[in-house]
């Protein structure tokens, strides 16, 4: 049943993103608002506050499917402060890119932080030659990769997170200070030592942290290469990478991928 639920819920986020890209359309015909700076004021004097880090310069923020703000430089944050305790929907899209989205209710005097991510809907795609001296070296590591497990764990950048997979489902474990445990971590007030990320239809086949993110990961399967959101409240966002039979995948640099698909290897910059 978990399987099913789980495989139900990413063919839901396809309808989302999806519906989401329309939305972006629409907004940049339609938008009635623009904020000049990196912080939008609301009316609760004791509201919460949502804080949304983006990775590249141009992407647009949008707030109820308002634009509220432009990013002028990459890595740059914009707040939305003294929220209405009530469910606001906030995006962050750009010209090229799958839309990050997340649909919250902030809760009063708390400050909330989320490290979105951006993957072009169209990657650029390398052949390697099959007659190459670098295809048959990448064959042979490809040959030898094997799936993190438990005892073999990946972990982020900075050091807080730890993922693995078990057949076809994907665990987190924080690694952290106890005082800075994810709410995800503690849907009930007590933090669990490991969650599900997500369970699958298919078993995993390659697994990585997205770039220096420690929140979303990139990972295979038997039908591609998807990024997904370890946050799996408020909407878990996921995003095609590319679609190919029982990829595996060695990781470049941030945004690049080296990928084995039926014997063909490719370099995969998305």
């Amino acid at each position: 049943m978990e399987i099913v639920k789980k495989t139900k819920q990413i063919e839901d986020l396809k309808v989302i993103l999806s519906v989401l890209v329309i939305l972006v359309v629409v907004a940049g015909i339609t938008i009635v608002k623009t904020k000049s700076g990196d912080r939008s004021v609301h009316s609760n004097p004791n509201g919460g506050s949502v804080t949304l880090i983006t990775e590249f310069a141009g992407s647009k923020i949008a707030l109820d499917q308002i634009a509220e703000y432009t990013t002028k430089a990459d890595g740059e944050s914009y707040t939305a402060t003294h929220l209405e305790n009530r469910p606001y929907q906030f995006a962050v899209v750009r010209d090229g890119y799958w839309p990050w989205a997340k649909t919250l209710t902030p809760e009063e005097q708390k400050d909330v932080t989320f490290d979105t991510f951006s993957i072009l809907m169209n990657p650029k795609k390398e052949d390697l030659d099959k007659e190459s001296e670098e295809y048959a070296t990448y064959r042979k590591t490809f040959a030898d990769l094997k799936v993190p497990a438990e005892d073999t764990k990946v972990i982020s950048k900075d050091g807080t997170m730890a993922v693995w997979a078990e057949m076809n489902s994907i665990f987190a474990t924080w690694l952290g200070d106890a005082d800075k445990t994810p709410s995800y971590f503690c849907p009930n007030g007590t933090c669990a030592s490991r969650i599900n990320v997500i369970s699958l239809q298919y078993n995993v086949r390659s697994l990585a942290f997205l770039g220096d993110h420690s929140n979303s990961i990139v990972f295979s399967d038997e039908q591609g290469v998807y990024a997904l959101e370890i946050n799996q409240r408020d909407n878990q966002n996921f995003q095609p990478i590319y679609r190919t039979a029982f990829p595996q995948f060695i990781v470049l640099d941030a945004r690049t991928l080296m990928v084995e698909s039926n014997g063909n290897i490719f370099k995969l910059t998305y």
